[in-house]
């Protein structure tokens, strides 16, 4: 989502950021749609025969606790 919003990677990601707070629950909808087509394509890798999946939030240390537990954990 970072990227949709910026448009590329950032140092502070500010543009994100204040998206997510001035656009709760249309960062939320983007978010699970996100997550949909992401669990799509690691089930598809997965069925390809990958054998290992990471997943990893390359932002989550520029959000706040609050901003993370309620956008990043989910």
């Amino acid at each position: 989502m970072v990227y949709m919003r910026e448009g590329t990677g950032s140092a502070n990601n500010a543009l994100a950021k204040k998206w997510i707070n001035m656009n709760s629950e249309s960062s939320h909808q983007l978010l699970k749609a996100i997550a949909k087509v992401l669990i799509l394509h690691m089930s598809n890798q997965i069925k390809a025969g990958a054998q290992l999946i990471q997943i990893f939030d390359s932002s989550a240390d520029l959000l706040s606790q609050e901003d993370y537990l309620e956008f990043s954990l989910p």
